[in-house]
């Protein structure tokens, strides 16, 4: 089990572009609906605790699915196999930094790999938004957001943090168990 997560999360960390946000249906793909290691709620759950935590999300993501499935073994090894391509990587560029940030191509590529890089991540908040059987609430709340945080400059932070102090106070006003 152990070596099929390597496998699983060398692939992922060498070949998305675009850091973890890139990284999630690729992950969500491999991980939940080509090697059954997780179900669709846990994978959200996973997804949900990565990015509320501090640090890589990538990393952060691979920490918690290896340990879901591997125990502390799993942890160590995909948080492994999520660091080393992008450590191996950086590198080699820095050795050549100076040569490769003139050349027109890579200027070019870079350029080009922009708008791709918008739409994976489009297309990962479309396909986690239709997994996760969102109701109309839920945008509400995401569009609420974006405006606090892209036009209003308030930090991501206080957002999530009064965002979930409102909702302890939601339920325990509304929701007496």
């Amino acid at each position: 089990m152990l070596f099929k997560l390597f496998k699983i999360f060398i692939y992922l960390s060498t070949l998305t572009v675009g850091g973890g946000a890139a990284m999630i249906p690729v992950i969500n793909k491999e991980l939940v609906e080509k090697n059954k290691f997780m179900t669709e709620e846990e994978f959200l759950d996973a997804l949900g605790i990565a990015q509320s935590t501090p640090g890589v999300l990538g990393c952060n993501i691979s920490i918690i699915v290896g340990y879901k499935i591997c125990g502390i073994k799993g942890a160590i090894v995909c948080l492994f196999c999520s660091i080393f391509p992008a450590f191996f990587s950086i590198l080699i560029i820095s050795l050549f930094f100076k040569d490769i940030a003139k050349n027109y191509y890579v200027n070019k590529f870079f350029i080009a790999v922009k708008p791709a890089l918008v739409a994976v991540l489009a297309s990962a908040f479309v396909i986690l938004g239709k997994k996760s059987k969102l109701k109309y609430y839920h945008y509400i709340t995401s569009i609420i957001v974006v405006i606090l945080v892209f036009y209003f400059k308030v930090s991501p932070f206080i957002v999530i943090f009064l965002g979930g102090l409102g909702y302890i106070l939601y339920f325990k006003i509304f929701n007496k168990d």
